[in-house]
């Protein structure tokens, strides 16, 4: 193919490009196009890099592509053809919807037509740090909203970003284990405690710990889960003096009590009520009788 024919073909399928028409631009591709824009542990927080061979491949890229960013504005600076192949330096202002950030790159792409016209080989080169920026920004409030929403792969993937496995919901003062635990979301904890989340961090309102909230949640699951792990039974919270098994008790919560118990909580401590753990089982048990 030559120089003229590449040029035209380019110009055509960059000014689509510059539209931001996905459909056009995937019409312009090889059904076994090679698309190559490096991903490694630095640039991972994009979601679309990586090595992606055929169309459809391409297609699943730039699909997760508009679900996390928008086009602004796009640019093309050099535009330097030979035969069949291609060397495009282009410059692109784009939002990242996750985070509402604008960030700007300017790339090389090296591109080799086929006999048929047809994009088969698309490399991208670029300094992705603004893009990672963007994608990294608010990863804190991000990940305590997806704690709370319970959305596990959410948080997997906020935590290899980076995000801070013990940070607190700045409104309640809980930390992300306390949260989880909370909620007698199992999965959660369990995820959370492998990321290394603080098992003895109390929270900054009431000085409770995370076995207090688990009692509240009322999941002996999740009791025996941060038991297990180390947590201290007989934690008294700041506010009120109170421990988890006094918790567990006051509210009902009789399965969580048995794994306190059995994990050796002292039903001897005295809250701020002048309660011990055996009276507060014993006007339980008469409540429930």
């Amino acid at each position: 193919m030559d120089t003229q024919t590449t040029t035209e073909i380019l110009q055509q399928w960059f000014a689509s490009w510059s539209q931001d028409d996905i459909e056009a631009v995937m019409a312009g591709l090889s059904e076994t196009v090679v698309f190559d824009a490096a991903q490694n542990e630095y640039n991972k927080a994009i979601p679309y890099l990586g090595k992606k061979i055929g169309r459809k491949a391409v297609r699943e890229a730039f699909e997760i592509r508009a679900q996390t960013t928008q086009l602004l504005n796009y640019e093309l600076l050099e535009f330097i053809v030979e035969g069949n192949k291609a060397c495009i330096i282009s410059r692109t202002q784009e939002l990242c919807k996750q985070t509402q950030q604008i960030f700007e790159i300017e790339d090389a792409q090296l591109i080799v037509l086929d006999e048929a016209g047809k994009i088969v080989t698309w490399s991208f080169y670029f300094d992705p740090n603004t893009e990672v920026a963007a994608f990294k920004g608010n990863l804190g409030e991000r990940l305590v909203q997806a704690v709370q929403n319970n959305q596990l792969q959410v948080v997997q993937s906020l935590l290899e970003l980076g995000a801070d496995v013990n940070i607190r919901d700045p409104q309640t003062g809980l930390t992300l284990l306390m949260i989880a635990a909370s909620q007698a979301d199992a999965k959660m904890v369990n995820h959370l405690l492998e990321s290394g989340a603080d098992l003895y961090m109390l929270d900054s309102q009431l000085g409770s710990s995370v076995l207090h909230q688990a009692c509240q949640g009322g999941s002996a699951q999740v009791v025996k889960l941060l038991v297990e792990a180390g947590a201290f039974v007989d934690a008294v919270a700041i506010g009120n003096r109170e421990t988890p098994l006094q918790m567990a008790l006051r509210q009902g919560k009789l399965d969580c009590a048995e794994v306190l118990i059995r994990a050796g909580a002292n039903p001897s401590f005295i809250d701020e009520t002048e309660q011990t753990g055996s009276t507060i089982a014993k006007q339980v048990l008469r409540a429930e009788a």
